[in-house]
């Protein structure tokens, strides 16, 4: 004795031409799969400011900021690897500068008992 009746969404001689691509598309995934890694184990992963350390800093100027100018000039005091990115409006810049070798870390401040 049967309580119910499944319900079917699809009828049962629906041909759906797609799936004759599965295959290749199986072997496609695979490929780019293997590639990623072996892209990552070659090249590895490129760590930011928060993994590496280093200081990031936000400026606002008085106009449109001209990042070729800041690049130039920040490039010029021996700071390392130094980016510039704008976000916000045209004023804002925010400033990446690498870890310097030697720095020591900051102080933590004391923990309140």
């Amino acid at each position: 004795m049967r309580f119910w009746k499944p319900v079917r969404f699809i009828p049962d001689d629906t041909k759906i031409r797609f799936l004759r691509f599965s295959r290749f598309g199986f072997f496609a995934s695979g490929i780019l799969c293997a590639l990623s890694i072996l892209a990552f184990l070659a090249i590895g992963l490129n760590y930011g400011v928060d993994f590496k350390g280093g200081t990031v800093m936000t400026i606002r100027t008085g106009q449109a900021a001209d990042i070729d100018s800041l690049r130039s000039t920040l490039s010029g005091l021996g700071l390392g690897d130094v980016e510039l990115q704008e976000f916000g409006g045209p004023n804002d810049v925010m400033i990446r500068i690498e870890a310097q070798a030697g720095a020591r870390p900051p102080s933590r401040p004391p923990s309140p008992r």
